[in-house]
C-alpha cells in the first residue's frame, strides 16, 4: 500500500508533547455538500488539521468539485480546478494521507435530481438511491471517479461510499436479481468494475460498512480483499450499542480479514436541525473507537463532520463552531484516554483559533436557545388548539392571545440571531452557503406563527 505520509512528528508541543500517538491513522473528514469553507479557509483549515495531528484527510467534495463531465453537478461557487489541486498539494505538503469520497450507491441526490438521470434512480420518485443495474448506473460512477482522478490524481485510496442506500432492491430489476443472487452479490457485481478502474491506478478502495452488517463470512473475504472498510457509528460506544457499530460486528469483520477503520463523529450527529454538537456525546464515541482500536487492531479512526444529514437536508453546525469538539477528538486519538475542555481550548490556543471558535459558539448558543423556545411555546400552543378543537367547551381566546404575545418575541429574539449570523461567518464560510443556513432557521419560524395565525383565525371565526 502506498502511505503519503511525512516522517512521524516527534518534536514536542505544549499540548501533544512528545508521546507517540495511540492511534497510528488519525483521520479528519471534510463534508462539503453543505456550509463549505471559502478557499482562503480550506487552506488555512490545512493546516488547522495538521497542527492537531491528524494524518488523514477524507474530502467528500460533493457538488463544491469542478466536474467536468457535467457541469450541472457542481455549486455555482464550487472551488475550481486549481484550487482543489492547491488545497490537495498544501495537504501533501503536510505529510497526509489525502483521500477523496465520491458517492456511488447511496447518497446520489446530487446527481440523481437532474434531468436526464431518473431512469438511474432504484425509486423513480426518491433521488437518493443509484440502480446498479440501471442502463448507464456504472458508467455515471466510472466518469465520477474519473473526473476526480484527473485533478486530484497521485492518491493512494479513494472513498466510494457504498453506504444507506435506502432505496436498495426496491426496483423490480434488483430485487429479482437479489432474491436470487443475494444482497451481497448485487453489491459486489455493482463495485467489482470500480474496484478495477481504481487497480489500474494503485488506488486502494474504502468503503462504509452499513450495507454488508448481515453479509456471510465468504462474502466479507471477498471484498476485503480489494477494499478497506470503514465501520461507523456516532452514538456511544460500541460496547454499549445497539446500533450498527456493536460489537459482533466489528469481530464478524475482523475475523474475516478486513482491513477495517473506524468511523466516529465530531459533528453533525446530533440532530438534523442542530446548531452545535453534544460535547460529552461527542467525546463519549470517540472514547469507545479508541478502546475498539485497540480491541479489533483498527488501521485508524476517522472522525466525521457532517455539514448536511443529506444532500437535500438542512445545513447544520458551522465547523469552525465545532473546533472545540474536533480538538478534544484530536487529544482523544493521540492520549486514548478522557480529556478535559481546558486541554481542547489549550489546543485551539495555540492554532490560534480559539476566539472566533468561541465567539461562533456563544452565538450559536442564543440561536439554539431561542430557537427551542419559540418551538417549545409553538406545541404548546397547537396543543392547547387541539384541546379547544376536540371539546369547544375549553377554547380560550383570551388565553390564546396571552401564548401568542409569548411567542413573537422568540419569534423576534431568532430572527435578530439569524440576521447576525452571516458576519459572524464572514470569510469562513461560503456567503451564499451562510446566508441560507441563516434564513432556513429564520424562515421555519415565520412560516409556523403563519400557520398559527391562519389556524387560530379559522378556530375563533
Amino acid at each position: 500500500m502506498l502511505m503519503r505520509l511525512a516522517d512521524p512528528v516527534t518534536s514536542s508541543s505544549p499540548v501533544f508533547g512528545d508521546q507517540t500517538p495511540v492511534i497510528p491513522m488519525r483521520g479528519v473528514h471534510l463534508d462539503l455538500k453543505g456550509l463549505a469553507p471559502t478557499f482562503d479557509r480550506l487552506m488555512q483549515l490545512a493546516d488547522v488539521f495538521d497542527q492537531m495531528r491528524f494524518n488523514v484527510l477524507l474530502v467528500e467534495w460533493e457538488d463544491m468539485f469542478p466536474w467536468s463531465f457535467d457541469e450541472r453537478l457542481s455549486h455555482s461557487d464550487a472551488y475550481t480546478p486549481q484550487q482543489v489541486r492547491q488545497f490537495r498539494d498544501r495537504c501533501f505538503e503536510l505529510g497526509m494521507q489525502f483521500i477523496p469520497l465520491i458517492p456511488t450507491l447511496g447518497h446520489m441526490e446530487f446527481v440523481l435530481k437532474l434531468p436526464g438521470y431518473e431512469s438511474l434512480r432504484e425509486i423513480p420518485n426518491s433521488v437518493d438511491c443509484l440502480n446498479p443495474l440501471a442502463d448507464g448506473a456504472q458508467q455515471l460512477v466510472q466518469k465520477m471517479i474519473d473526473d476526480q482522478l484527473s485533478l486530484l490524481g497521485d492518491v493512494s485510496y479513494l472513498h466510494l461510499g457504498g453506504d444507506e442506500a435506502w432505496g436498495w432492491a426496491k426496483h423490480q430489476k434488483t430485487r429479482a436479481y437479489v432474491d436470487e443472487f443475494g444482497s451481497a452479490s448485487l453489491y459486489l457485481k455493482h463495485y467489482q468494475p470500480l474496484f478495477d478502474q481504481l487497480a489500474q491506478h494503485n488506488i486502494r478502495p474504502m468503503l462504509w460498512h452499513d450495507m454488508m452488517r448481515d453479509w456471510p463470512t465468504e462474502s466479507l473475504k471477498h471484498i476485503g480483499k480489494q477494499a478497506d472498510i470503514v465501520i461507523w457509528g456516532y452514538r456511544g460506544k460500541p460496547e454499549q450499542e445497539l446500533h450498527h457499530h456493536k460489537p459482533h460486528i466489528l469481530r464478524a469483520f475482523a475475523d474475516a480479514g478486513v482491513t477495517i477503520w473506524g468511523g466516529g463523529c465530531f459533528k453533525g450527529a446530533d440532530g438534523p436541525s442542530c446548531d452545535l454538537p453534544l460535547t460529552q456525546a461527542r467525546l463519549d464515541n470517540h472514547q469507545g473507537w479508541v478502546q475498539a482500536t485497540l480491541d479489533y487492531a483498527l488501521q485508524g479512526v476517522i472522525t466525521t463532520g457532517w455539514s448536511r444529514y443529506a444532500h437535500s437536508r438542512c445545513q447544520v453546525e458551522p465547523l469552525d463552531a465545532c473546533l472545540l469538539e474536533l480538538a478534544m477528538t484530536a487529544l482523544c486519538f493521540h492520549y486514548g484516554e478522557p480529556v478535559t475542555e481546558k486541554a481542547a481550548w489549550d489546543l485551539l490556543d495555540q492554532c490560534n483559533q480559539i476566539q472566533r471558535c468561541k465567539t461562533l459558539r456563544e452565538h450559536l448558543h442564543q440561536l439554539s436557545d431561542a430557537r427551542n423556545l419559540f418551538w417549545e411555546r409553538s406545541r404548546q400552543m397547537m396543543e392547547h388548539l387541539a384541546a379547544g378543537q376536540i371539546e369547544p367547551a375549553l377554547n380560550d381566546p383570551g388565553f390564546v392571545s396571552f401564548l401568542m404575545d409569548h411567542l413573537h418575541p422568540w419569534a423576534k429574539r431568532v430572527s435578530v440571531l439569524t440576521e447576525q449570523l452571516p458576519s459572524l461567518l464572514d470569510g469562513l464560510v461560503v456567503a451564499s452557503q451562510a446566508v441560507a443556513y441563516a434564513r432556513t432557521w429564520d424562515q421555519s419560524v415565520k412560516n409556523q406563527l403563519a400557520l398559527l395565525e391562519q389556524q387560530i383565525q379559522n378556530q375563533f371565526a
